[in-house]
């Protein structure tokens, strides 16, 4: 497993996250999948397949986390993973 960094350089691994959902359609070259780690931080994770760009990694809030996922579906997913926030 392969610990990655976010755009911030906090480290995570990705094997070890839990996939919520994405905004791919079928003829997607880019595309966002969002995931929970253990932890509970909310991570982006933009993927191209376009040759020079890499994929990259950002923490994203929770009111970001509900967002994406109320217009890519996943809430379900979601909800079990759920921190309250202060």
């Amino acid at each position: 497993m392969e610990v990655r960094f976010t755009t911030l350089g906090k480290k995570f691994v990705l094997e070890k996250a839990t996939y919520i959902t994405a905004n791919r359609d079928q003829n997607s070259t880019r595309w966002t999948e969002l995931y929970i780690t253990k932890s509970g931080n909310y991570i982006f994770r933009f993927v191209s397949l376009w040759q020079g760009e890499a994929n990259n990694y950002t923490e994203i809030s929770r009111q970001e986390a509900l967002d994406f996922t109320a217009r890519n579906g996943g809430e379900d997913a979601l909800q079990g993973y759920l921190k309250e926030e202060n």
